[in-house]
């Protein structure tokens, strides 16, 4: 043998051990006394050990990482960066694993340099690979304009657009109609999807809780709530109690709802002599408006402010989160 010792996750050292040779377990190596439901080789003495000489130090990692397919190897990446840092013979592949035992053998515990090198850059490379896909799991390539926007997040991100990859979820932003207005912007499409996700949040609680879910009207300001309110019967007493949660700062902000905007509801979010009197000026001047449905009167009203966007999407009276799966 070539006098290793070995330090092995448990199914690494269970397959070791069928072969009789012997490991030690990681928490073992690390002197740490705490137990944990998984190996704890995120722990800060790892990377003293993997990146410096003032411990006992790790000299190779060998760390093939799982695929996407079954989940986010953080772990196992993070032990391939952190090799790769301290300058370690890092291997991530059956293969080169084979070339590195070989030179071992022929250069008494020794690489070559280049080996190293190149096995550093191929580390780096299989991170970069797998954050890439867990960045993009669609083709860019393979999606289509939705929305033609009027700008990125910036002024000068234009020409700019919603792209979708044709998304089954109801509630994706693609499926909203715009009724009224001129073009969204970037800025105006990430606030009614934060909006929307909150409005999900909240309905799917009541239902949980109460079996129903109220007439519930969220206001804000660059997708930041500034006002709240629901109303078991009436639909406008929830308009109201939103608004005038801040009444300041809701001007030319957005405002969702789960229920019907019709004439008098539009009224309501149109202009108020109550905000006249406590800010000397009645209008809301709502940029954005977000409902289940509108009734014709109501656009009319509500679309004499052309930079009003009226998005329309049914999914609203009933919204609940995407039940797609997370890999974490």
């Amino acid at each position: 043998g070539l006098g290793w010792r070995i330090v092995a996750t448990p199914n690494v050292a269970a397959t070791l051990a069928e072969s009789g040779i012997q490991t030690e377990a990681v928490s073992q190596f690390l002197g740490i006394q705490e137990s944990y439901p998984f190996p704890p080789t995120l722990h800060p003495k790892m990377e003293l050990a993997l990146t410096t000489f003032e411990t006992t130090s790790i000299d190779l990692v060998f760390d093939t990482t799982y695929p996407l397919s079954k989940g986010n190897d953080v772990g196992g990446h993070t032990l391939l960066a952190l090799a790769a840092k301290g300058n370690r013979i890092v291997v991530s592949n059956r293969k080169d694993m084979d070339k590195v035992v070989r030179q071992l053998l022929q250069n008494e515990n020794e690489v070559e340099v280049r080996l190293r090198e190149r096995l550093i850059a191929q580390a780096y490379e299989k991170i970069s690979s797998h954050y890439q896909a867990l960045g993009y799991q669609n083709d860019p390539s393979q999606a289509t304009p939705a929305y033609e926007l009027v700008e990125g997040e910036n002024p000068y991100q234009a020409p700019a657009h919603l792209l979708t990859f044709g998304d089954s979820d109801d509630l994706s932003l693609e499926k909203f109609n715009q009724l009224s207005g001129i073009k969204p912007c970037f800025t105006n499409m990430a606030d009614l999807d934060s909006l929307m996700k909150l409005m999900c949040v909240l309905v799917e609680t009541f239902l949980k809780n109460e079996g129903k879910a109220p007439y519930i009207t969220i206001a804000a300001k660059h997708g930041n709530p500034c006002g709240l309110s629901l109303s078991w019967d009436v639909p406008g007493k929830s308009v109201d109690g939103a608004l005038f949660g801040n009444p300041r700062a809701v001007w030319g902000g957005e405002v969702i709802t789960n229920f019907v905007i019709s004439e008098e509801v539009a009224h309501k979010l149109f202009q108020s002599q109550k905000r006249n009197k406590i800010l000397g000026d009645s209008h809301w001047m709502l940029d954005l408006v977000a409902a289940p449905e509108f009734q014709q009167d109501a656009i009319r009203l509500l679309g004499k402010r052309s930079s009003r966007k009226l998005f329309q999407n049914p999914a609203l009276f009933d919204p609940r989160l995407d039940r797609a799966p997370w890999v974490y």
